[in-house]
């Protein structure tokens, strides 16, 4: 739960810029005081008090300090520099970078030269005719005199300089606070020389700030970058805030301003995230009432520090009235969570019985062989997210754990061999997870065009996958995590995939479920080669996405249309007999996302309404479905009225086959960081 706490200290300030002075434990604050004068602020984190202040000739717009405590610079809007000597907090040297007369160049970020306090790093940037601020020149000065060479980062090289910070002596790194092309740059430093590196990182941009997180560079995004090999190392999940590191409590800080209400009011969510595993560890939430929209804004969340163990300074600003607040907040004040098995409540009706977990999960599928749920868990769990877990169907119980890079997204098991795939989203990645006699991680596909969408394991090989990505361009083929062929890659070869099933060893189905194509592809493999073989029309344009191939049958998550039969609402029928489709319908309401089946006979089905106000669980036959209303032929039903999501709009469900007349239900709503997990069983 999210524990409500106060701030540790509270001050109406303008902070232009923050760092932290950690050799004495002192916040600096380069601000305006009540007079409008521009000073460098020396703060006491405790209560916020002003240990020292000096005067500055011009309003502020960079800070540094150096890591061993002996200098800070400060830039300011009218071009200049000043280096400030903390041990006797006065103004060592000055120098400006404008150039010639007419220019408007002021510094936007700074960063100093590890074992070179005389060395600055500086980007620049000027205000045009709109009001936009540009960002065109980054540069190095040393002993107040800049190097030769000045690198023009404005469109010639694409990567607006909107935050600068030295990963070692001789590496720089850019971050492109504009757009979010190429978010990060590496540019190296020799002697006196300059060498930007391309491609850039690509990554979120408009982030503000760059920090490091031993020795990765890690966005406020969540993103984690390797600054020798420029290369993503990791996603981390949250809660929609910003991220900054805690390096002394081996955690990463997430800091979200949200509404409370619609009138006005406002609370700072906070969570710490473990860095090794990048579970959640602590959440707390500091109330703030005064805070109020103007003009239908609400109030930025401008900037963020750091401030040595568990303490972080977090600058607020409402832009139109002015106000402005400097909070501390006390982040190891709070315990942390401790590791709990998902909440149990079992019930039954009308025959069947009910069984739900709480649990922040995000992706389910079935473990046939084992005769367990496969669940992904999201790092907002706590100490037992950002995993993938084994559940016993029958009692809810988490047997096992297998702790994952980055947060889990849909899962997908074999039908044979217990082996288990789970996407990784944020590194566009599939992870295999090995459940059988020797379980743990197996091999991984990364770096891939896009996030994996959908993935079909060979019914007789559970190392060989057919994977498509979210841009829905390719379809893709792997054995035992080797790129085996790839078909749809590269113009002008372009159609357009999302759904893919093995139909047998060497043959695959996939559905075009997103443009007005809108068929189902064959394909056959031979000789490591794909090869497409035929293609059928498929009813409900923009609103048809098959799920799974299962014995002979494909059915959909969403609107239902009318078979050759005339039975209204159902489409569950062998790819094979498309062709003979009749009476193409639609059913509008309610509409049904998530089926499962568990064979041509039986037809075990779960429903569930994404509309809001119930769960619907129902026993039913193949050709037999009726969202209609009244009774199904063969059926048994159990409604669950869950207020606390099954009503909530655009609630995302996965329903499952969990065993002999057993189903399983993941109910998700949106934005959400937990989830309700429903087992039921037919008796």
């Amino acid at each position: 739960m999210w524990p409500i706490a106060s701030p540790l200290a509270l001050r109406t300030l303008l902070p232009l810029q923050m760092d932290y002075d950690s050799v004495r434990g002192k916040l600096l604050a380069a601000a305006l005081d009540n007079n409008n004068m521009p000073q460098l602020l020396c703060l006491l984190p405790s209560d916020l008090s002003t240990v020292w202040a000096l005067s500055l000739p011009s309003h502020p717009t960079a800070l540094t300090v150096a890591v061993d405590g002996s200098r800070a610079y400060v830039g300011l809007l009218n071009g200049q520099i000043v280096q400030v000597d903390l041990a006797t907090r006065t103004v060592a040297a000055s120098f400006a970078i404008s150039e010639g007369e007419g220019t408007s160049y002021f510094p936007l970020s700074l960063a100093i030269r590890p074992g070179a306090v005389d060395t600055v790093a500086i980007s620049t940037g000027y205000v045009d005719t709109a009001n936009l601020v540009k960002f065109h020149r980054l540069g190095i000065w040393q002993n107040g005199l800049p190097w030769p060479q000045i690198l023009e980062v404005g469109p010639s090289l694409n990567n607006p300089a909107g935050a600068v910070r030295f990963s070692d002596a001789s590496t720089l790194i850019t971050l492109n606070t504009e757009s979010s092309d190429n978010a990060v740059l590496k540019v190296l430093v020799g002697d006196r020389t300059l060498t930007a590196l391309f491609p850039g990182v690509e990554g979120r941009g408009f982030s503000q700030s760059l920090d490091m997180l031993g020795t990765e560079i890690l966005l406020p995004a969540g993103l984690r970058i390797d600054p020798v090999q420029l290369k993503t190392t990791r996603w981390v999940d949250g809660i929609g805030g910003s991220f900054l590191a805690l390096p002394d409590l081996g955690e990463l800080c997430e800091v979200q301003l949200r509404r409370t209400n619609a009138i006005g009011g406002f609370e700072l969510r906070v969570v710490t995230t473990g860095i090794a595993r990048q579970e959640q560890i602590r959440r707390l939430r500091f109330d703030l009432p005064t805070l109020q929209p103007t003009d239908g804004r609400s109030p930025d969340l401008v900037n963020w520090q750091a401030l040595g163990r568990g303490r972080v300074a977090v600058h607020l600003y409402e832009r139109v009235t002015g106000r402005t607040f400097l909070l501390v907040l006390d982040v190891e004040s709070v315990a942390p969570l401790t590791a709990q098995s998902a909440p149990v409540t079992q019930g039954a009706s009308q025959g069947m019985q009910l069984t739900a977990l709480s649990h922040a999960m995000s992706g389910l599928a079935y473990d046939a062989e084992g005769n367990r749920l496969i669940a992904s868990v999201a790092p907002s769990a706590g100490p037992t997210g950002c995993a993938l877990v084994v559940i016993d169907p029958a009692s809810g119980a988490i047997e096992a754990r297998y702790l994952l890079s980055s947060p889990p997204g849909s899962v997908f098991v074999s039908s044979t061999g217990r082996v288990a795939y789970v996407c990784l989203p944020q590194e566009r990645a599939l992870q295999q997870v090995r459940l059988g006699s020797s379980p743990g991680l197996g091999w991984k596909i990364g770096a891939l065009w896009d996030s994996v969408l959908d993935v079909a394991i060979s019914p007789t090989d559970h190392e060989t996958v057919a994977v498509t990505i979210a841009s829905q361009r390719v379809l893709y083929l792997y054995t035992g995590g080797a790129r085996v062929t790839a078909i749809g890659e590269n113009y002008p070869d372009i159609r357009y995939v999302s759904s893919v099933a093995f139909t047998g060893a060497n043959s695959l189905v996939v559905a075009d479920s997103y443009t007005t194509n809108q068929d189902l592809q064959h394909y056959s493999i031979t000789s490591g080669t794909i090869t497409e073989t035929g293609r059928d029309k498929l009813p409900a344009a923009f609103l048809f996405s098959f799920g799974r191939y299962f014995d002979g049958l494909i059915y959909t998550y969403r609107e239902w249309a009318t078979t050759d039969t005339a039975q209204a609402g159902g489409w569950i029928l062998p790819p094979e007999t498309i062709s003979s489709l009749q009476q193409i319908g639609y059913v509008s309401a309610p509409a049904y996302d998530s089926v499962a089946l568990s064979s041509k006979v039986s037809g075990a089905t779960v429903l569930s309404n994404p509309n809001g106000g119930s769960l619907s669980f129902d026993r039913l036959a193949p050709r037999a479905v009726s969202p209609l209303g009244g009774d199904l032929v063969g059926t048994r039903r159990l409604v669950v009225q869950d207020s606390g999501f099954a009503s909530i709009l655009n609630t995302a469900f996965r329903t499952v086959i969990a065993g002999t007349n057993r189903w399983a239900t993941l109910c998700t709503p949106p934005e959400a960081t937990d989830a309700t997990l429903y087992i039921v069983t037919d008796s």
